[in-house]
């Protein structure tokens, strides 16, 4: 018998091991894609983001979600570098797309959101911002711009773009902000909204909205608008044919246009554009005026016109300029002649050639220069500019020439001009004769050495109201050691003014100012004062240490004589007298001594007034004035005053002021004054007739006067009126705690017919316009017991030819000099008046 069969030992079925076979592997492929497209598609696109952002020395943060077959989305970035991008924010950055639009090379749709940019362009630049390496790729590339453009539009014009909230900051230039892109897919447009950016004043730029059109022709925009002055429009990009755009200034327009190649053009489509307005975009505060009226830059011609009116600028006006320029080839302009023709004002032509060169002053240059002014003889220049060296040469009426070089390097110059010319009227209404001169000079600019001298020969001027006069001389510089005038002479048909005098040493020293006639010697001035070269106001002469001198001395001159050099009127004569008028000392501390007299004074308006003679004496000591003046006539003393003053004048122009705490002292009297001779200061009041007597002491100082004295005047009259009667008037004046009192009386031929009183507040202060610390003081007038016999005031009243009676009258006025009020009473007495020499209207007190 067989043993029994052992069944556990049957090999498996030999169809179900393949299927694990196949099974796991697929398992595996399975999960390597499902990683591959998430997870690992996620891993490789950090890892290459990582190299780029360590390449642009960029790090930070990021999240990254999405898959190979989906897309793409960048969340919460923050990145911080240290190169040409500082900072880089993002929300979203999101980039869609499907395995179909893949194969046709095309995204879905690309998203941004609040994206912030800050660039430092003075960073250290990373490689990829390397201009060496972007021009080896460009150059290595054979692809044109018109086929790369192409290739971008055909890639993102399917897809649908959403670009919203981007900032972009370069740091110490500018902003710029964009609200929003947005393209439909498929669509040849892409709207732009809510631009905004600072320009160079920090002055908003905002442009609301545009749309770019991309198409197979170019890149085109409707408008940019920039501010409310300046926008652009009808913007056209043509790639490798053309170039184009409109630009608008306070509505003018300026056509910009370019076949991208060689030619290129500018140009003024409007009638005009106005000046202020363009110079308004980038110095608004630069006051100006005038219009442009022709622009024109070709390069395809080779031509610069342009053509302006109404030009202002401050005080400079012009009426009309033009300028143009022209060339074989306006984009490469050096080493080639430059045509160049401007006119300003038809006044002022020049035109000549240019060759520039790119060190601008290896440039050279050959122009011919007129200049037409009104009134002044036509001047023709011929200016030469070669190998670093400029010559100038230049004429008028063919006697008056000049000529000057320029050497660049050393900053050298020479220059002479002379003159010939007979009758110099031509060149000033003022000349009168002959004009002949040399002048030379030279100089070194780099070390501010100059030297030269100037021969006058002859010039003659006449000025108004004076005679013609004619002069000669020599002056000498060599700047900035000397200056010396080392003659100059004045001649008239009467009288010769000699002058010689130097500048050295921070001083001014004169030798001498002569004046003769004849060969009498009548003045001689000589003076030294310093003059330093650093000086920029007064105060740095008044505060120099150095000695002052000013001597001044003359011969006994009739006022017939002075006529010729002051103002003096025909009728008065005399004989003028300066004896040794001395200044010396220092600005600081002065001295003055000299003594002034007039004798034979006399006018010719009062022919029986003998003639008086007046001495002036000055004198200085510890910085005060003493001043003495006596007057007198052969019937006796007229004046004398004798005073004493503060003299500071360093201290009264520092100060721009006097200070009222000086003290002064001043007497004033005399025997008896006949008022007759005071007759050509008061042209006025015709024949004035009296004699006044004065006995009058002022002390104190200007916070603090005290005036007392006597004022006696007798017999006063006019002819104003007919009849009038003599007046006298005696007045007291006495000062006590700042207050003037007033007493006194006035008189009709011999009796009193009013008394005065008086108090008058004294506030110096007020009456020199400076604030007062106190109110202002109450004064008091009082005229009373006036008795006027009405018949010696009708010559005064026209209308009224004959009157009889008397007027009694009292007068009170009180109060402040800025609110004075009045009172009193009158009483008025008439025994008969007659008007008009009408009988009809005459009547008597009944």
């Amino acid at each position: 018998m067989s043993p029994p069969e052992d069944k556990t030992k049957e090999s498996p079925v030999p169809h179900r091991r393949w299927r694990r076979r196949v099974f796991y592997p697929f398992v595996l492929i399975a999960g390597l894609l499902t990683w591959g497209n998430g997870p690992g598609f996620r891993w490789g696109f950090e890892q290459v983001i990582s190299q780029q952002l360590e390449a642009q020395d960029l790090s930070g943060n990021f999240m990254l979600e999405g898959s190979a077959l989906s897309g793409i989305s960048i969340r919460d970035i923050s990145l911080n570098g240290t190169s040409t991008i500082q900072r880089f924010e993002s929300d979203l950055i999101k980039i869609e797309w499907s395995p179909g639009s893949l194969i046709d090379l095309e995204l879905d749709s690309i998203a941004l959101n609040r994206i912030h940019i800050v660039i430092d362009p003075e960073a250290p630049k990373t490689e990829i911002f390397s201009s060496d390496r972007t021009q080896g790729r460009a150059s290595d590339s054979k692809t044109s711009l018109r086929e790369v453009l192409s290739l971008i539009k055909d890639f993102i014009q399917p897809t649908k773009i959403s670009m919203e909230n981007l900032k972009v900051e370069i740091d110490d230039i500018t902003q710029v902000s964009l609200g929003s892109l947005t393209h439909a897919s498929g669509e040849n447009y892409y709207l732009i909204s809510d631009l905004q950016s600072r320009d160079h004043l920090n002055r908003n730029i905002y442009n609301p909205e545009s749309i770019l059109t991309w198409n197979g022709d170019g890149i085109f925009i409707d408008q940019i608008t920039l501010n409310s002055q300046l926008s652009i429009r009808d913007i056209s990009f043509k790639p490798e044919e053309s170039a184009s755009m409109i630009i608008s200034v306070a509505g003018s327009e300026v056509l910009a246009e370019s076949d991208l190649e060689s030619s290129h053009r500018i140009s003024l489509e409007s009638p005009s554009l106005s000046i202020p307005s363009l110079i308004g975009l980038v110095k608004p505060d630069l006051e100006s005026s005038g219009e442009i009226t022709k622009l024109e830059i070709n390069t395809a011609t080779g031509l610069i016109a342009f053509e302006a009116c109404d030009l202002r600028y401050e005080d400079q006006k012009i009426s009309h300029t033009s300028i143009e320029a022209s060339t074989a080839d306006l984009l490469s302009p050096f080493e080639k002649p430059v045509e160049i023709y401007i006119t300003i004002d038809d006044k002022i032509k020049a035109e000549g050639t240019v060759v520039l060169d790119r060190q601008i002053l290896d440039s050279s240059a050959e122009l011919d220069l007129t200049i037409d002014w009104p009134k002044f003889p036509t001047i023709n220049a011929e200016l030469h500019y070669d190998s670093r060296e400029g010559h100038v040469f230049a004429s008028a009426l063919d006697h008056l020439r000049a000529s000057a070089q320029f050497q660049v390097d050393p900053q050298t110059y020479q220059a002479k001009i002379y003159s010939e010319i007979n009758d110099a009227a031509i060149l000033n209404e003022n000349l009168e004769g002959p004009l002949n001169f040399t002048s030379t000079a030279k100089g070194n600019f780099k070390i501010a050495e100059h030297s030269g001298s100037t021969d006058l020969f002859a010039l003659g001027f006449h000025p108004p109201n004076f005679p013609q006069v004619v002069t000669n001389g020599k002056v000498t510089w060599n700047w900035p050691n000397k200056i010396a005038v080392e003659h100059l002479k004045l001649m008239t048909s009467e009288r010769v003014a000699e002058t010689k005098l130097n500048w050295s040493n921070d001083t001014l020293e004169v030798d001498y100012i002569k004046v003769f006639e004849k060969e009498d010697e009548l003045l001689t001035i000589k003076a030294k004062f310093p003059a330093p070269l650093p000086t920029r106001s007064l105060d740095d002469i008044l505060e120099s240490k150095k000695e002052i001198s000013l001597k001044i001395k003359s011969k006994p001159l009739t006022l017939e004589r002075l006529s010729s050099f002051f103002p003096v009127p025909a009728e008065l004569s005399g004989i003028f007298h300066a004896e040794n008028f001395d200044l010396s000392g220092t600005f600081t501390d002065p001295l003055l001594n000299g003594t002034i007299s007039l004798k034979d004074f006399q006018s010719t308006t009062t022919p029986k007034i003998p003639p008086a003679e007046m001495v002036v004496d000055l004198r200085t000591d510890a910085q005060k004035l003493m001043v003495g003046v006596e007057a007198k006539d052969p019937a006796g003393q007229l004046l004398k005053l004798d005073g004493t003053f503060p003299f500071l004048p360093r201290k009264w122009l520092t100060l721009k002021m006097i200070p009222l705490d000086s003290p002064l002292t001043l007497t004033v009297k005399n025997d008896q004054l006949d008022l007759r001779r005071i007759q050509p200061l008061t042209p006025s009041i015709p024949d004035i007739n009296g004699t006044l007597k004065l006995d009058l002491r002022l002390s104190g100082s200007l916070m603090e006067p005290r005036l007392d004295g006597n004022i006696n005047a007798n017999n006063l009259n006019t002819s104003l009126q007919p009849n009038l009667p003599d007046l006298g008037l005696n007045l007291v004046l006495k000062t006590t705690n700042q207050e003037l009192t007033l007493n006194g009386s006035a008189k009709n031929e011999n009796s009193n017919f009013m008394t005065i009183f008086g108090n008058l507040p004294l506030q110096p202060k007020t009456w020199l316009g400076r604030p007062e610390s106190e109110p202002e003081k109450e004064f008091l007038l009082e005229i009373k017991d006036t008795e006027i016999d009405l018949s010696q005031i009708q010559p005064f009243v026209p209308i009224v030819k004959d009157v009889q009676g008397s007027l009694e009258l009292n007068v009170k006025a009180i109060g402040t000099i800025s609110n004075p009020q009045f009172s009193g009473d009158a009483g008025l007495s008439v025994k008969k008046m007659r008007l008009d020499d009408s009988p009809g209207s005459e009547f008597r007190d009944s």
